[in-house]
């Protein structure tokens, strides 16, 4: 099975989430936290990959934005968002870790398990509007047999491989998961320490 490296993924999600669709604050809330997650990327884009998790860093909102050339209303918009979102402080993390599924008929499906709950509707509306992305959901449980939840998936084609970013309930985090009543690979790990290259 195939990882794609994280650089990859996440300047993808970037490009994503930098579209017209970012219109408002809370959309812009969404796109920080993509945005913070290519960020920390980028600094060990040769060494790390999908099955490492990033810690949330506090991210540079002023140049993001400048750089991506959105509107001072924007910028505005997204900043007043971002010192909204610190109450809720500390993200960390904004992964819950990387686990390779191996989907039928797919080596390259790489999934990503999401500390979200509460921004599944944002991160719908940033991807929804994307032409090579769907929005599904899939059935999680946490051991077999037991009650499952319906959980929100967002698959975005990532050059040779479909990148599948799944939102779970933060309260999951740290174990053994199901998908659609079938094991992941590695359990999503607690939300500290992260595993650094």
């Amino acid at each position: 099975m195939r990882t794609t490296t994280l650089p990859d993924a996440f300047q993808a999600a970037l490009r994503l989430a930098a579209r017209e669709v970012v219109e408002d604050a809370l959309d812009l809330r969404g796109a920080l936290l993509l945005a913070q997650a290519q960020s920390r990327a980028r600094r060990h884009q040769d060494r790390l990959t999908l099955w490492h998790a990033l810690p949330a860093a506090v991210l540079d909102h002023q140049s993001l934005f400048a750089n991506a050339g959105f509107a001072q209303r924007q910028q505005q918009s997204a900043l007043a968002a971002a010192a909204a979102a610190q109450r809720f402080q500390p993200w960390h993390p904004l992964l819950l870790g990387a686990a390779a599924v191996g989907l039928p008929a797919d080596d390259d499906c790489v999934e990503l398990a999401l500390h979200l709950d509460e921004d599944e509707e944002l991160l719908r509306l940033l991807f929804e509007q994307q032409i090579r992305t769907r929005v599904s959901e899939r059935l999680l449980s946490q051991r077999a047999g037991s009650p499952e939840r319906r959980c929100t998936t967002i698959t975005y084609a990532e050059r040779t491989s479909d990148v599948e970013l799944v939102l779970l309930p933060l309260s999951w985090r740290g174990r053994p998961l199901f998908v659609d009543g079938l094991p992941l690979t590695k359990a999503a790990p607690e939300a500290a320490p992260w595993p650094r290259p």
